[in-house]
């Protein structure tokens, strides 16, 4: 969470990367009995009042990326401000189309690629 916090505070873009060596469905999203990955990033409902505009102009985004090694997947969504009133909707994914990607998809709207 202090990385977040750190990510939120910049008056600059950011990327938050996550490396995962497998998934199943508790890793990633909520499976009943812990979070996943997704599920903590949605606390950066806490930090809305600390998001920064970038100096550089344009609105302030951060690059939020995870790289799900064995399954040779990475998932990349980018987060604006705007999306703090819908932040679940946002930070959703289909747990079973990651696992059946093919080599370029979008699940809901995170941008997913098969590496090589």
């Amino acid at each position: 969470m202090k990385d977040l916090l750190k990510l939120v505070a910049e008056p600059a873009h950011g990327l938050f990367f996550h490396t995962l060596h497998t998934i199943n469905s508790g890793t990633l999203v909520n499976d009943g009995e812990r979070d996943g990955i997704i599920d903590k990033y949605k606390k950066i409902k806490e930090y809305e009042d600390k998001f920064e505009k970038p100096t550089a102009g344009g609105s302030k985004f951060i690059l939020f990326a995870i790289c799900i090694i064995d399954k040779k997947i990475l998932l990349m969504k980018t987060f604006h401000k705007n999306k703090f009133d819908s932040i679940d909707n946002f930070f959703s994914i289909n747990h079973d189309k990651v696992c059946e990607a093919e080599i370029h998809e979008t699940n809901k709207g995170w941008t997913q690629i098969r590496l090589k």
